[in-house]
């Protein structure tokens, strides 16, 4: 099929070829170089959006062939990073107020941290816009362009993804939607494919991570037929989602960690490389992209070739007029586009009026605050959440409308507005709660003897027959601060937001004013027209042959589904013959790992057998891992809601309602475990806020946050981090009560480090090397050089 840059040459050649015909369609030859030059730059955009936490800049490395992105539990900067195909490693720096710089070397991520880190650019001060690196092991073709976009963690403000959505979709051709196996909220996976069905996007859903899948506790499924499960879910997910064309989303299934390990392990032998590229599935989601890729591609030429045949159409048809014109007819021709220059400024400014009036009614709620001697009620906060989501949603409506207005002059004067785009990411803003402080209150206290005392203390003026007891009481002025702070972070953003918008509105609308006065200086050369009727029965003849090379319409194919396919994971498991003797040790060795799992649990809780135990998670094989592990608790069944069992309560995915039920639950000590999502922070504190977990516990719990599946955070590189986050999680959400780390891993060495240093924690580095001696001697069977460097991990991220 003819392509828009060869027709753009011949049209260029044609009306260059003669001199009285280039004077005469100067700036019609103008034009085409122009959309010649963008269509040389123009490449197919692949844009990439996952949750945090779900290995998207993992599986990006997958697919450049190194390690550059930061691989880590929550994302290092917001700057946008583009991928492409090149001759050279390079990174191609794009500057808020300066030309762009081309680095080149061998260190890629050597260039990225020096402009995209917040160590070596704090706060961005080097006015860094974008960053496209580009290497020769680029995965896809040299005309896809791939964007990542900032990762999707919801809680507290959830505006800001999709801000950045509504900006990235409609810039891009084709989406990868990153998530995990173990993804939690059905709801968080629906609100994204929801906003992606808006802007009808080729989509690839990738699952992730499949090198964490395990078989499932009990022993009754298989590693394939817990991914068919995960996959099923996720079937179920896109089925109830707001997308049309629901046959033709991708489902895959990988490991980008395996995928990267054999690119990049250069200890790996070709056939070792071989053997784990072939688990990772990686070759699915490339042939994928490509197909898709192959699949789009025709539909976007013929939609640019029908708009260059529309062009060279209304050519012919001003020429043919010209041809039976008379001068006076000629000379007293309107311009049909009288007024759009009007029209195209006064929606701009419109739409810039608007956007401001958003922010400034921010900033006079925030004024209103300030001085608020008032208590603020959890009622208050909820409308000032309200009323944030409502501003989003009015910019999002806002910038939307006037980007359907620039599709429309686009139309008008055959531009391809997808190429006027520009793209924007956006950051984050903080949690919103009600503060609180502790506070110690006198209290009598009980029995005859008290009474006395306070008699006696009451002449002597003491505190006799008084004890003092601390409460968890409602702090104003933090409570007041944090407002303030949370509406200066909102409209910081909104107002960056807004100021993105302009620059990049302003562009569009130049471009078109540009396209307007192009058409208008057409227009009076027509009406001075110097060429004779034969020139312009040539022009009309040569023109008309090239049309009919170009389709009248865009090309409309049927969507395909296309079967991808999935990973065989029972490859990994190798079948062994063992004699009765070794079966035996086998069994003991097991046994050992299960006392040390019930003796590290029994350090943690201070006793072997607990009562009143409730256990609350949103992934059914991580509570059951954990039950069976501390609990002896084999091939247990339970559900969605509350499962009760003799001395535990199982709440699985709890509702708000499950937990009123269980704030009336007071016996005189609970232990609480809450198997927590640390790999996807943002989402376990979504499920935590949801549930209203934080306002069940009394002074009299103990309470446990256990890392949902701690072998996510080892694939995922990001133990430090993780940790650090959990110990985050009371200011956080402010709970009233302390609260212990355990981690949930078959390898109970990890666990008894955590509660070790929570015990004792290593003030100083001969404090951690001592540590570490100790478990290398006492439970060497335990571990190998791979897993010290995981608890080393542990120890930075425990460290104050």
């Amino acid at each position: 099929m003819i392509t828009e840059k060869e027709v753009l040459v011949s049209l260029i050649r044609f009306l260059e070829s003669n001199e009285e015909i280039r004077e005469r369609y100067r700036n019609e030859i103008e034009k085409f170089k122009q959309q010649l030059e963008q269509a040389k730059l123009d490449r197919y955009r692949l844009g990439v959006i996952g949750v945090t936490s779900s290995g998207k800049s993992t599986m990006i490395n997958a697919i450049m062939k190194q390690k550059l992105l930061t691989m880590a539990v929550q994302p290092s900067s917001s700057q946008l990073v583009t991928c492409s195909k090149s001759r050279q490693n390079q990174v191609t720096v794009y500057f808020q107020d300066k030309p762009p710089k081309v680095e080149t070397g061998k260190s890629l991520r050597n260039i990225l941290e020096k402009y995209g880190d917040e160590r070596f650019n704090p706060g961005n001060a080097l006015h860094v816009k974008q960053l496209e690196v580009s290497t020769p092991d680029f995965a896809f073709p040299e005309e896809v362009l791939l964007i990542d976009s900032p990762g999707l963690d919801a809680y507290g403000y959830e505006g800001h993804e999709k801000l950045t959505m509504s900006s990235l979709l409609p810039t891009i051709d084709f989406c990868i939607f990153v998530t995990t196996c173990k993804t939690n909220s059905d709801a968080k996976m629906r609100s994204v494919l929801d906003i992606i069905a808006d802007y009808d996007c080729p989509l690839i859903i990738v699952q992730n991570m499949i090198d964490a899948l395990r078989p499932s506790p009990d022993g009754k499924k298989s590693v394939n037929q817990v991914a068919a499960e995960h996959r099923k879910r996720l079937e179920r997910i896109v089925t109830q989602s707001k997308i049309k064309d629901k046959k033709s989303v991708h489902l895959i299934q990988i490991s980008s960690k395996w995928a990267l390990e054999a690119f990049t392990d250069k200890l790996l032998n070709q056939q070792k490389r071989k053997n784990l590229l072939a688990r990772s599935n990686f070759s699915a989601l490339v042939n994928a992209v490509n197909r898709i890729f192959d699949e789009i591609r025709p539909k976007i030429e013929y939609r640019r070739l029908s708009g260059i045949r529309k062009q060279v159409a209304e050519i012919v048809q001003n020429a043919q007029a010209d041809l039976q014109a008379t001068e006076q007819e000629r000379k007293s021709l309107t311009f049909a586009y009288t007024g759009y220059d009007k029209k195209m400024e006064s929606a701009f400014s419109s739409t810039q009026s608007q956007l401001n009036n958003v922010v400034q009614k921010l900033k006079r709620e925030s004024e209103s605050y300030q001085s608020r001697s008032e208590k603020f009620t959890e009622d208050i906060l909820q409308n000032i959440l309200s009323s944030t989501r409502n501003a989003e949603h009015e910019i999002i409506k806002v910038t939307n409308d006037f980007r359907e207005n620039i599709t429309y002059f686009c139309n008008i004067f055959n531009i391809d507005a997808r190429r006027l785009r520009v793209l924007d990411s956006f950051g984050a803003a903080p949690s919103l709660q009600i503060q609180t402080k502790t506070e110690s209150r006198r209290v009598k206290k009980s029995g005859f003897g008290s009474g006395i005392a306070r008699f006696f203390g009451g002449l002597f003026d003491n505190d006799w027959g008084y004890e003092y007891v601390s409460e968890t009481v409602y702090d104003h002025e933090k409570t007041r601060e944090s407002i303030i702070k949370y509406y200066d972070s909102v409209i910081s953003i909104y107002s960056g937001s807004c100021d993105k918008w302009e620059t990049s509105a302003q562009t569009q609308v130049n471009m078109l004013l540009a396209q307007y006065q192009n058409s208008y200086d057409a227009y009076e050369a027509r009406k001075q027209s110097l060429l004779d009727k034969e020139k312009i029965k040539n022009v009309i003849s040569s023109l008309e042959t090239l049309m009919k090379s170009l389709p009248e319409v865009v090309e409309k194919s049927a969507k395909k589904s296309i079967s991808v396919e999935n990973p065989d994971l029972q490859k990994r498991t190798v079948s062994v013959t063992l004699n009765a003797g070794t079966y035996a040790v086998k069994k003991i060795a097991d046994k050992i790992c299960l006392n040390i799992h019930q003796s590290v649990f029994k350090a943690f809780t201070g006793r072997m057998m607990l009562t009143n135990c409730i256990v609350i998670g949103w992934d059914f094989d991580s509570i059951a891992m954990f039950v069976n592990q501390n609990f002896q608790y084999h091939q247990i069944q339970f559900s969605d809601g509350i499962t009760t069992f003799k001395n535990m309560r199982i709440f699985l995915k709890p509702s708000a309602e499950d937990m009123k039920s269980l704030k009336q639950f007071r016996p005189e000590e609970r232990y609480i475990f809450i198997i927590f999502n640390t790999a996807q922070f943002g989402s376990g504190l979504s499920e935590v806020s949801r549930a209203g977990l934080e306002k069940i516990f009394s002074q009299k719990d103990k309470v446990y946050f256990v890392v949902q599946d701690f072998a996510e955070l080892i694939i995922g590189e990001g133990i430090q981090e993780g940790i650090k986050n959990m110990l985050s999680i009371q200011k956080t959400l402010s709970l009233n009560v302390p609260y212990q780390i355990m981690l949930n891993h078959t390898n109970p060495v990890y666990n008894l480090l955590a509660g070790e240093l929570q015990l004792h924690p290593c003030v100083t580095h001969t404090d951690e090397i001592a540590l570490l001696n100790d478990i290398q001697q006492k439970f060497s069977y335990l571990r190998n050089p791979r897993i010290d460097k995981q608890l080393s991990e542990i120890i930075a991220g425990f460290r104050k």
